[in-house]
């Protein structure tokens, strides 16, 4: 899955990256290091999305984000209390190693989980699409390394990931700017469609430590084509709780938000967060 989230250390990345030998770098194991980055055994986080248009107008979301590490790959819930029209609506991913990852959406108003049919479809109105909630597939690209730089103030390692036909990926490429400070945290990442044209540009912000873990406060997602652009800021994150695999499941997305009980404080949380937005 290829998480709005998370990832390791960071100590002097510059003095790290000029003694970084550049020689015997492959491109393909920077970004599946990336992928493979500590994000805890689990975590719960609030999110608050902000959707703004090419005239300005902007609409806000509020979500609840459980992920779970497992042995056969990771699972990721995203639940929504804001506003009332889509509140309960839930996504869930499921990580295939190997293959394509297995996508349901829950609409209360149809009071049923119905898998994702195409991956091109957009996350829940954001500039996000199904696809960029899911881990790159390493077989469905071809990887070169562009150059070392700078982002954000942090050496990077610039990489170019080319789609394969067999990839049915909505981008010919990616190019992802990865810290070399051994952390492979991903500080952005740019699209591009099949004319060689940038077409949208994540960039994640304000990066902090939760014990091995490390986990951006903000994700900004432009899309160049219409002007839109998805803000989401993490208002808070728990990791390493012990959250029960019973609360990560298809058959969570169901329920209401109300019966959410996860962490003990999660009804108050979004009781606070939700009085302060405005329809």
């Amino acid at each position: 899955m290829k998480r709005l989230l998370m990832i390791v250390g960071v100590l002097c990345p510059l003095l790290a990256f000029a003694g970084m030998p550049t020689g015997n770098l492959v491109p393909r194991d920077i970004i599946e290091r990336s992928e493979e980055r500590p994000t805890g055994k689990d975590s719960v986080s609030m999110l608050l999305v902000t959707l703004t248009d090419k005239a300005g107008t902007k609409r806000q979301r509020g979500l609840l984000w459980y992920h779970l590490a497992g042995e056969q790959g990771d699972l990721d819930l995203q639940k929504f209390f804001y506003p009332r029209s889509i509140r309960n609506i839930a996504t869930f991913n499921e990580e295939v190693r190997g293959a394509e990852d297995l996508q349901y959406l829950y609409l209360p108003a149809a009071s049923r989980v119905r898998r994702v049919s195409s991956k091109h479809q957009t996350w829940v109105g954001s500039d996000l699409i199904y696809e960029d909630l899911q881990k790159i597939n390493l077989e469905d690209w071809t990887f070169s390394y562009v150059e070392q730089a700078s982002e954000e103030g942090f050496a990077v390692h610039v990489v170019d990931c080319q789609a394969k036909p067999s990839s049915n990926s909505a981008y010919a490429k990616r190019r992802y700017y990865i810290r070399a400070d051994g952390s492979y945290f991903p500080s952005r990442i740019d699209f591009f469609d099949a004319a060689g044209q940038l077409i949208k540009q994540v960039r994640r912000t304000d990066v902090q430590a939760y014990g091995s873990a490390l986990y951006e406060r903000f994700v900004q997602v432009n899309d160049l084509r219409n002007g839109h652009q998805t803000l989401m800021e993490r208002r808070w994150v728990r990791v390493d709780t012990g959250l029960p695999a019973s609360l990560v499941t298809v058959r969570q997305m169901e329920k209401g938000i109300e019966h959410f009980a996860d962490p003990a404080d999660v009804q108050r949380l979004v009781s606070d967060e939700t009085s302060r937005m405005v329809e």
